[in-house]
């Protein structure tokens, strides 16, 4: 065969070969276009869905058989609609549609007129032949197509301004969905530039629907000081719903004159809209705290009340008011004293110039509220505060558990400014009173790092086993900010006091994964003579050896423990997340006698997370037969857990 044959031959064998190619490429579309639109027909959503991304991403062949099945008036609205969606998927580049799309504006399937309104709106500017079209729809019979339209216009028009009018005649639409709609796009399409309809916008400050309050508050928020001078004489008026909105939009516009403030404290002194002037007033801060000044003096102590409130929610720009409200504070009233020494414990370091009326209140005042409070005061002052550390300690020294407790919140809040007296608080764990060493303890784990070189010094210098204990015990509730400490904790591991040895243990628990090189150690105290030592030396493997290797099979014999509680710790520290080797092992539990070892392993399993999902066939068996209530609810919620998607 010659040369010249045989190009001859290639020449046409190829463009049938190509030609075979694309006709069985184009079959092999036709049935994936087919399968996916048979899922428009599927109740799922979700795979409806599914489907419509695929056909959007196929492009736009598959157009011909979505006209196909758009235009059939025997197809559910379900379908058609989805076939909207993919056309959606387009974007602006199927505006070549628009002239087969527009004859379903007028369809008389509202769900068809309000999904291919939607489509067409995807289209941006180039949807603008069809203008008129969907201003007819501003009067349609449906109030989700009307306020559809409504937004769809707005996003077409060049010139907003001309538009507007006809928008604020909309504004009295008969139905709530469509002025809400209508609404929200003034006031995210216009801003200030709907001024020219701003009392048609006051107006809806009296709908009956409160939505619609809301956005048209927003509405005339956004336009600004222009409409300051309506607002505030909608204060005055007798629609307690329209001065409320006012109110609200006067509050987001934050009137800054000394007339409008006036307003807002004329809204403060009303009972029916005092909430909402609180709100503006402290949005507003310093500038509103002059205007408020005036009504500590005032002769309702109620008002009063209220005006401290406000003055501690403003907060630190409030502080300006110190010795007005100091002077409260030292007043003859239990009540105005609480109130004033609550809104000074929360003007931060402001307060400072008020520290001698702050610390007399927390030594002496009365009723506790006052001390509470003005402790509290103490705490927020940061670097201020020194002077007063000698004050928080000795209140310590008092045993009252609810004084404790606001010195603990006080050394939380001074953080770094507590360090000087870290000393003394360690000191103090030696005290006779339990309820002064617990205060200690807790303010101790409260000053966090900044406690942890005294805390070293007091672990290597303790002598007594009560102390050392107590030491321990701040460094587990320091947590992670106590890795410094591992090494020394680690040597108490091989005390000969079994009590040190337990308290190491669980010390280290709470540090965590930094106390990983302790993992040798608590390995040899998993087999201690003393079943507490093997309690929290099995917590505390599963809590600082989590990343080694061989921490799994170092745990399980200990879930046969002679002793109960070990058996309960070994499962429950096998249970930390993603410890897909503890499965089979915990699963095993599920059909053990004892009701607490299924309980905790079902809560471990939910712990694990998604790994554990080879044990859903186990819980699902052992719900079925599961008698003890408590078991039953650890379980569904381990299988609610394991059945989440990834």
């Amino acid at each position: 065969m010659s040369v010249p044959f045989v190009l001859l031959v290639l020449c046409v064998a190829v463009p049938r070969q190509a030609g075979a190619q694309k006709a069985l490429q184009g079959q092999i579309d036709k049935a994936e276009i087919e399968r996916l639109i048979g899922q428009f027909n599927l109740v799922d959503r979700k795979l409806r869905f599914v489907a419509i991304d695929k056909l959007s991403a196929m492009g736009k062949r598959v157009m011909p058989y979505m006209w196909q099945y758009l235009e059939d008036e025997n197809n559910a609205t379900q379908v058609r609609v989805s076939v909207l969606q993919v056309i959606e998927g387009f974007g602006d580049a199927g505006a070549e549609y628009l002239p087969r799309l527009k004859k379903f504006l007028s369809h008389k399937d509202v769900d068809l007129r309000g999904y291919v309104l939607r489509t067409i709106g995807r289209m941006k500017g180039k949807a603008k032949p069809l203008l008129a079209d969907i201003k007819k729809l501003w009067k349609d019979e449906d109030a989700r197509v009307r306020g559809l339209a409504f937004y769809v216009t707005t996003n077409l028009v060049d010139d907003l301004g001309q538009l507007l009018p006809d928008l604020g005649k909309a504004l009295s639409d008969p139905s709530a969905q469509t002025r809400l709609h209508l609404l929200r796009t003034l006031e995210s399409v216009y801003g200030p530039a709907a001024l020219p309809i701003l009392d048609l916008l006051l107006e809806r400050l009296a709908d009956k629907h409160g939505m619609v309050r809301s956005f048209a508050s927003l509405c005339i928020a956004a336009i600004g000081e222009p409409a300051l001078p309506a607002l505030t004489r909608l204060l005055h008026g007798d629609d307690n719903h329209a001065r409320a909105s006012a109110l609200d939009s006067l509050g987001r516009i934050r009137p800054t004159t000394q007339a409008q403030l006036a307003e807002l404290v004329y809204a403060f002194r009303d009972p029916y809209l005092h909430s909402l002037a609180v709100q503006a007033l402290v949005a507003m801060g310093e500038p509103a705290v002059d205007a408020l000044s005036p009504l500590l003096d005032d002769k309702n102590q109620a008002t009063v009340v209220l005006t401290l409130s406000t003055l501690g929610s403003i907060g630190r720009p409030a502080s300006k008011m110190w010795q007005r409200i100091a002077a409260i504070m030292e007043g003859p009233d239990p009540t105005m004293r609480t109130h004033a020494a609550r809104a000074m414990s929360r003007m931060g370091s402001g307060a400072a110039p008020a520290i001698t009326v702050i610390r007399k209140a927390a030594k002496a005042g009365d009723p506790k509220a006052v001390r509470l409070s003005a402790i509290l005061a103490l705490g927020r002052l940061g670097g201020a505060a020194l002077p007063a550390l000698p004050d928080l300690l000795s209140l310590t020294l008092e045993g009252d558990v609810d004084i404790s407790q606001g010195v603990e919140g006080a050394f939380l809040l001074l953080g770094e400014h507590g360090a000087p007296v870290v000393g003394d608080l360690i000191g103090m764990l030696d005290h006779e009173s339990p309820q002064v060493r617990i205060t200690a303890v807790r303010s101790l784990i409260a000053l966090g790092q900044h406690a942890v070189p005294g805390v070293r010094l007091a672990l290597i210098q303790a002598s007594a086993a009560r102390r050392r204990r107590l030491v321990l015990e701040v460094i587990g509730g320091l947590g992670e900010v106590a890795a410094p400490l591992v090494t020394l904790v680690i040597g108490l591991l091989e005390n000969d006091d079994a009590s040190i040895r337990r308290d190491a243990a669980l010390s280290l628990m709470r540090i965590g994964g930094a106390g990983v090189a302790a993992a040798t150690v608590l390995t040899k105290l998993l087999a201690d003579r003393d079943s507490g030592v093997r309690l929290a030396a099995v917590s505390a493997l599963g809590s600082v050896a989590r990343m080694r290797e061989d921490t799994v099979s170092k745990i399980v014999p200990r879930t046969k423990d002679a002793h109960e509680g070990v058996r309960y710790a070994a499962i429950e520290a096998l249970g930390w997340p993603g410890n897909s080797k503890a499965v089979p092992v915990l699963a095993g539990f599920l059909d053990s006698e004892d009701e607490f070892a299924r309980l905790r392993a079902a809560e471990a399993l939910r712990r694990i997370g998604l790994l554990a999902r080879p044990a859903l066939k186990p819980l699902k068996n052992r719900l079925d037969v599961e008698e003890s209530e408590h078991v039953r609810r650890a379980i569904s919620k381990a299988i609610r857990r394991l059945m989440q998607p990834r």
